[in-house]
């Protein structure tokens, strides 16, 4: 038996697939690479599988992991070009490394996403101000829906780290680094609905995922 995490890309129409599609995708993958995945016990079996932070619909990635047990172990290289042989455009194994140590599940480690929002019509004097208006509040407040039909309003300011404005060729862009896990957190799609319909960006990336302990930030990959 081996572990191995992945580091892989998802962009282009793949963005709008959930994330159980997501998880049929890399089992077909999977079985077209013919490698020879491990199963969980019980009634139901089903692949060991463990995917980092759930990424929304709509919102591309460059930055995602994926940890999974295989019966037989090969080199990492060989899992990405197997898997790679077998995965669409737009889905693409990126680094594979093999689990020496001991692990805990991807979903209880990463604590910190970056995202990047471009494509828009303003110049960053137009968005600079609302921006540095909304990082100066102490309270920033959502409501939340609950899987029972409820509502929570959640103050996620705590949750919303860095951010700062990148001029390129093609405009400005903004990149945010905020909070994700079981802690607290900010999705994406809940950030841009903190903007006025003046300041819209177009397409959003998630750029990277990181394990942080107080001032120490590292890739998952560092902790195999």
């Amino acid at each position: 038996m081996a572990d191995y995490r992945l580091r892989y890309k998802k962009t282009g129409r793949l963005r709008f697939i959930s994330h159980l599609d997501l998880l049929r995708l890399v089992e077909r993958a999977m079985r077209r690479a013919d490698l020879r995945i491990i199963f969980t016990q019980g009634f139901h079996p089903h692949p060991r599988l463990s995917f980092g932070p759930a990424l929304p619909v709509g919102f591309e990635s460059i930055d995602e992991y994926l940890d999974i047990s295989l019966q037989v172990g090969i080199s990492p290289v060989e899992v990405r070009e197997r898997m790679n042989k077998g995965l669409p455009d737009g889905f693409q194994i990126l680094d594979v490394a093999e689990i020496i140590n001991k692990v805990k599940p991807l979903t209880a480690v990463i604590n910190q996403a970056e995202y990047t929002f471009e494509e828009t019509s303003l110049i960053t004097e137009e968005i600079y101000p609302e921006l540095q208006l909304l990082w100066e509040k102490e309270n920033i407040e959502i409501e939340r829906r609950s899987k029972g039909g409820g509502g929570k309003n959640i103050n996620i300011r705590p949750f919303w780290h860095q951010w700062k404005l990148h001029e390129g060729e093609k405009g400005p862009s903004l990149k945010i680094t905020v909070e994700v896990g079981n802690k607290g957190s900010i999705r994406p799609d809940e950030f841009l609905g903190l903007l006025s319909d003046k300041v819209a960006f177009h397409k959003g990336t998630r750029t990277h995922l990181w394990v942080c302990d107080g001032n120490i930030r590292v890739s998952p990959m560092e902790l195999c």
